[in-house]
């Protein structure tokens, strides 16, 4: 029982990582088309790419149906896809200051 617990402990805590990467990639989005720059998603466009509660509740109804589907585990890589986005854009933004 108590490796259960465990591990769902260490699933909600790469859930809750997802969605603030999610928030950051937002924020950064934001500043980063404010400084000249365009979105590169087309799904998200200029319009949502941006949009912090947008991507929030993207992001929670994405970590919810996962982790209610036992299929968590692909948080872990998905997080390390948003890393790598949110450290993209973070040089983006980078480069145009």
């Amino acid at each position: 029982m108590a490796i259960v617990k465990r591990n769902l402990g260490k699933l909600i805590l790469f859930a809750i990582i997802f969605i603030e990467l999610n928030i950051i990639d937002a924020q950064l989005t934001g500043v980063a088309i404010a400084l000249g720059s365009s979105e590169l998603n087309p799904i998200m466009g200029a319009t949502y790419g941006s949009n912090i509660l947008f991507k929030a509740t993207v992001s929670c109804a994405i970590a919810f149906i996962l982790l209610w589907c036992k299929s968590g585990r692909l948080l872990k890589h998905l997080n390390f896809g948003m890393l790598g986005i949110v450290g993209w854009n973070s040089f983006t933004v980078w480069s145009w200051i």
